[in-house]
């Protein structure tokens, strides 16, 4: 689910229907916005995520842990890697690093399972 969850109604309905659908060592990958994150706590309520009318959801590592618990998944882990782009220059890519490293990065990446 890259990017997907913050656009669902009833995310954690549609978490909870997908967990059948897993095999029992299965896992489920969410990308969503990070409203801890630097960006957000910057911008507040001028954050480009919270102002894209296609979100309905926004989630914290805490909040999204939850809906994920309530949905089944026994496990749920927040991963923190950096995502590399050809269009960030050095210096770009080096403050990127440090914000993944301190766990303000934009980006929320979960993994949960059954």
């Amino acid at each position: 689910m890259n990017d997907v969850i913050e656009q669902l109604r009833d995310p954690w309905e549609y978490c909870k229907k997908l967990y059948p659908l897993l095999e029992p060592t299965g896992y489920l990958f969410v990308v969503t916005g990070d409203v801890t994150g630097l960006k957000s706590r910057l911008f507040g309520k001028r954050w480009d995520v919270l102002l894209d009318p296609t979100h309905f959801n926004f989630f914290s590592p805490r909040s999204l842990h939850r809906a994920l618990h309530r949905a089944g998944f026994s496990h749920v882990e927040t991963l923190r890697f950096n995502v590399k782009f050809s269009h960030h220059g050095p210096a770009r890519r080096l403050l990127q690093r440090g914000l993944v490293a301190v766990g303000l990065d934009s980006s929320l990446k979960v993994l949960a399972c059954k």
